[in-house]
């Protein structure tokens, strides 16, 4: 069994739900401890980091690069967010400090579907050449195992023998069902696509209802199946220009153009 090690420290809760995220879509296994967990005693250190990530020791290093760019483009973006001008730059600071928990959401979803579009875009055999298939015909599934160990890894689901995948699962390193591809009406693009956490948990949901190739609905659990925002492409366009946060039965809804930009487009 591989050492498990703790691999890097996480600043805050908005900056964990997109790291898990990653690591959840790349099946690469890990745990997340918050510094006030009772192993803390329940204490949690003003100086402390938010939480740690702790992973088996040969993902060590593909968790820490995972942080890292990140970090450098969250950075980027603040970067080339800036207004040359001491007044706009004043004006700047004062919408950021009332959209700031909003950007956070926007970025986390922004960078999610980035990678889920990646993986639509590949070849899902050409890129997978440590895996062996093999048609079950009980499960009507084609079933792809690692080559080294046998591990399953990913199920294709063809219930009616036409050759095209309606459903594809995604499965984690320790056989646990981390991601599913819905494609309802069968043209080889996914309509419907869910994300959860190695423990079954879903944390995140995307519609693509007019068949365009992207994604216009999303849906991520935050905090729980009552504490999760949705996120609406209504001239879908690629971004995201409407959230609507649901708190414990509450709604809010937000138009995120007007939020960061006033009245600008």
């Amino acid at each position: 069994m591989d050492e498990i090690i703790r691999v890097c420290a996480i600043e805050n809760e908005a900056e964990s739900q997109i790291v898990c995220s990653i690591l959840n879509e790349q099946s690469i296994p890990y745990t997340l401890k918050k510094s006030e967990d009772a192993a803390y005693d329940g204490i949690y250190a003003a100086h402390s980091p938010w939480g740690f990530i702790e992973a088996p020791l040969p993902y060590a290093d593909s968790i820490t690069q995972i942080l890292k760019d990140f970090r450098e483009s969250r950075t980027k973006k603040r970067a080339r967010s800036s207004l040359p001008s001491q007044e706009k730059q004043k004006n700047f600071r004062q919408q950021v400090e009332l959209g700031v928990p909003i950007l956070l959401l926007v970025a986390v979803i922004v960078l999610v579907g980035i990678v889920v579009s990646q993986k639509r875009m590949l070849n899902r055999y050409a890129v997978r050449q440590n895996i062996i298939w093999k048609w079950d015909p009980t499960e009507k599934a084609m079933v792809g195992k690692l080559k080294s160990t046998g591990q399953l890894r990913y199920r294709d689901y063809d219930r009616n023998f036409n050759n095209v995948y309606e459903e594809r699962v995604v499965y984690s390193l320790d056989g646990k069902r981390t991601a599913t591809y819905y494609d309802d009406n069968e043209d080889g693009n996914p309509e419907r696509s869910v994300s959860s956490q190695i423990d079954g948990t879903v944390v995140w949901k995307a519609e693509d209802l007019n068949e365009s190739g992207v994604f216009e609905h999303e849906t991520v659990y935050y905090y729980g199946q009552n504490r999760f925002v949705e996120y609406t492409d209504t001239d879908d366009d690629g971004l995201f220009d409407q959230a609507v946060v649901h708190n414990e039965g509450g709604r809010r809804s937000i138009d995120l153009r007007q939020a960061f930009f006033g009245d600008q487009p």
